[in-house]
């Protein structure tokens, strides 16, 4: 059964691939190294370095981050210094998990469970450490969010709310380094990266949204809640079931 899946994932990223387009939602915004786009017939080598995993992916959103800007404009510094603090909790805690930072998405993160750099964990071990290392970094943005509101409402009269919204999803997907001769990056595309990034966009503040494939692996270790099917997700076919990370059973 396992055997079989794993062939039908290899068809299906192999059919992923052979069209040479990434999906731009996930591999980079506003210029950033890493932007997505269609790879050229001479840009090609770069996925002779790639192999068909089946990892974990994690997609990390700051809700209401647009808002939070034009609030506070005028002191952009204080952004700034927010947004670092975030990107190191971030990085920490993916670290401590054994997972990969694939990258920072302007006021978001990606990481990667169950690359090359972790080959000792296998793929329900990788979706546990997934789980675990967005149920650490949930409380350690709402202490990082309550500190912060102290500081910014010193300077601004709106109203400031924020949250952290995730999305976790287990598949195949292409892993491995790519790019051009100047600038090559580790990262990961495929339909289930593109997944797990649309997750990360229907989470609610502070929300913890997982795919079936992801429960299927963690539902011992955790108490989850079922939040029912989604079948209009952005250049994704198909219904898809969702369920909520609560916390550690």
């Amino acid at each position: 059964m396992a055997k079989n899946l794993f062939h039908r994932c290899i068809k299906q990223e192999t059919r992923f691939l052979s069209s040479r387009e990434i999906d731009k939602d996930y591999n980079g915004r506003n210029g950033e190294p890493g932007n997505g786009g269609k790879i050229s017939e001479s840009g090609m080598h770069g996925l002779l370095e790639m192999e068909v995993k089946i990892i974990t992916i994690v997609f990390w959103d700051i809700q209401g981050f647009s808002a939070l800007c034009h609030s506070l404009e005028i002191t952009p510094g204080l952004l700034t210094l927010f947004l670092k603090e975030f990107f190191e909790a971030a990085t920490q805690v993916i670290l401590e998990q054994g997972g990969v930072v694939d990258k920072f998405l302007g006021d978001g993160v990606m990481a990667l469970f169950g690359t090359d750099s972790n080959l000792d964990h296998g793929v329900s071990t990788s979706a546990i450490c997934a789980a675990s290392a967005a149920l650490k970094f949930r409380k350690r943005f709402e202490l990082l969010e309550l500190r912060w509101k102290k500081v910014w409402q010193g300077y601004t009269p709106y109203q400031i709310n924020i949250g952290l919204k995730c999305g976790i999803n287990t598949g195949c997907a292409a892993v491995g380094n790519i790019g051009a001769k100047e600038y090559r990056y580790f990262t990961a595309f495929g339909i289930n990266v593109n997944l797990a990034n649309r997750l990360a966009s229907l989470a609610s503040n502070n929300d913890i949204l997982v795919s079936v494939t992801t429960k299927s692996k963690i539902f011992e270790k955790f108490e989850l809640l079922e939040k029912g099917i989604v079948d209009d997700l952005k250049n994704i076919p198909g219904s898809f079931e969702v369920f909520s990370v609560i916390r550690k059973k």
